[in-house]
């Protein structure tokens, strides 16, 4: 098993490859993006992995991770709050990847398995076991990836939940808390 914390691929496009400059020139670039980018070789790893992230990362936009996961051969597991940050105190304490590591190394069963899909003007999402509270995240998309405005809405926690989206959205997703501060999340939808 594997945990991508606040990581994405495609960096050259991102903030982090515009700001620390070191992509200015095409044939760096192009070096980095061919032999060390993880989107060259994420399609690669064949086991279960985890991307644990905060939608307001200053150097990886949510966008570009969406990106990125969607390489995997394995469908990556996602655990995407709002207010987690590119910093080392908030993403190596928190306990949502130890709990992975826990299922896929240890054998236990605490992970709650989410699926989603969104059809129709609507939400759908699954869960396989009971979990504290639930929020959807929405936002129009406008402007800098990193600095989208998210707007949460609470959803009634239940197995089976159906959420009407709001009528003006570019992206949406889905988060689901349970035990401990464990969290999960679904797949970042675009309209």
């Amino acid at each position: 098993a594997g945990a991508i914390i606040y990581s994405a691929g495609f960096i050259t496009e991102d903030l982090l490859g515009e700001e620390t400059g070191l992509f200015k020139y095409l044939e760096n670039k192009k070096f980095y993006d061919t032999y060390y980018d993880p989107r060259t070789y994420v399609n690669g790893i064949n086991v279960p992995v985890i991307m644990q992230a905060g939608l307001n990362d200053a150097a990886f936009s949510p966008l570009n991770r969406k990106r990125t996961y969607s390489l995997f051969a394995h469908t990556a597991e996602k655990a995407i709050i709002p207010d987690l940050y590119h910093d080392n105190e908030s993403n190596f304490g928190n306990k949502t990847v130890f709990s992975f590591m826990n299922d896929r190394l240890r054998g236990t069963d605490e992970r709650v398995r989410l699926e989603s899909a969104v059809k129709d003007g609507y939400m759908y999402l699954t869960v396989d076991k009971k979990i504290d509270r639930a929020e959807m995240l929405y936002t129009d998309g406008v402007g800098d990836p990193h600095k989208f405005v998210w707007q949460s809405e609470n959803i009634h926690p239940e197995k089976n939940m159906v959420i009407s989206l709001p009528k003006s959205y570019k992206y949406v997703m889905a988060t689901v808390y349970y035990g401990d501060g464990l969290y999960t999340s679904s797949d970042i939808y675009e309209n």
